[in-house]
């Protein structure tokens, strides 16, 4: 997944990720962690992630307890 594609996306989050609210030591909530990882199925769903890929990153999405886990899950 491009990084332009990772900008667009992280602004549809609003101030979750970027911005001054931006704080990577903030924890995510439950809310956060399932829109994170429904955009993980639709990036599988078209085919942008394998099976390995995509167990791998909601495993980390599910996980996260702050947004700096969350970081890098779309990078590419």
């Amino acid at each position: 997944m491009s990084a332009q594609y990772n900008q667009n996306w992280t602004r549809g989050f609003g101030p979750w990720f970027t911005g001054p609210a931006s704080d990577q030591h903030m924890r995510v909530s439950d809310a956060e962690r399932s829109a994170v990882a429904e955009e993980l199925g639709k990036h599988y769903a078209e085919g942008r992630l394998d099976q390995a890929e995509f167990d791998e990153r909601v495993s980390r999405t599910m996980a996260a307890k702050t947004r700096g886990d969350l970081a890098g899950l779309f990078d590419d």
